[in-house]
């Protein structure tokens, strides 16, 4: 049986015939078909400006809070350990 001849490759053969019939969604034109894409009005540049302030201010604190953290751990490591007890287990 050659490989042309399943049901599948059948249809895909088809499909272009079934695309071509008028009305049929795929051959819908496009609703926009400027070359450029659309921009931002004033409003929404000036809004996209202050997310971006918003986000660079919460990366910088999340920095500061990951290098606060990171040397705190650092410390703990190389502080001299405590003479406390071993821990037992109670009954």
């Amino acid at each position: 049986m050659p490989k042309d001849s399943t049901p599948v490759n059948q249809l895909f053969r088809m499909l272009p015939h079934i695309l071509d019939v008028p009305g049929f969604p795929g051959k819908m034109p496009l609703m926009n078909n400027s070359k450029t894409p659309p921009g931002l009005s004033d409003k929404g540049k000036t809004e996209a400006d202050l997310r971006r302030q918003r986000q660079a201010e919460a990366l910088r604190a999340n920095l500061a809070r990951r290098k606060t953290q990171t040397r705190a751990r650092a410390e703990e490591e190389t502080a001299p350990a405590t003479d406390a007890p071993p821990l037992t287990e109670t009954e």
